[in-house]
């Protein structure tokens, strides 16, 4: 004789369990959660062929299967599954080079300045042993480890003149 309410057997908490697990992925994407659902639905397996009796060794099996599912299945739909996320490379050199800055520091000829650059100010120096003084804008050539390589800036007219040449 049965002492408590049941509302569920065994085999179908473990079918409904792993659902709502499946069905969770809709909700947060990230292909977690329906493969510890494929677990849960192998307990529901093993339980209706009358391998898994006790509860504990229900929970053991649907932990080891989660996890053999979600570290090797996942890594193989990974590679077939689109993502929406583009991965690019990023220079932030590159997308240095050609930026006009301003001095916030005097710049000697042979001596090193600072200038304000992506939020903050980094230490500078001039190509071309030009000095610079604070307030002026140059314009970014290269880098060197932590120093931003300087010129001056250029006005539209001489960027016309030096492209035509």
């Amino acid at each position: 004789m049965e002492t408590g309410l049941s509302f569920f057997t065994a085999f179908e908490f473990w079918i409904a369990f792993g659902v709502l697990l499946m069905l969770a992925e809709l909700l947060a994407p990230g292909l977690i959660s329906v493969f510890i659902g494929l677990g849960a639905l192998t307990v529901a397996g093993a339980i209706h062929y009358g391998n898994l009796t006790d509860i504990s060794s229900q929970i053991l099996v649907w932990f080891i299967a989660s996890l053999i599912y979600v570290s090797t299945l996942r890594i193989l739909v990974l590679k077939f599954y689109p993502q929406d996320v583009v991965k690019g490379v990023v220079d932030e050199d590159e997308m240095s080079y050609g930026k006009i800055v301003k001095v916030v520091e005097d710049i000697p000829a042979n001596g090193l300045g600072r200038i304000y650059y992506s939020d903050s100010t980094w230490q500078a120096k001039s190509a071309d042993n030009t000095p610079f003084s604070k307030g002026e804008s140059v314009c970014i050539q290269a880098r060197d480890n932590i120093t931003y390589i300087v010129v001056k800036q250029l006005n539209k007219e001489q960027l016309n003149k030096e492209g035509n040449q």
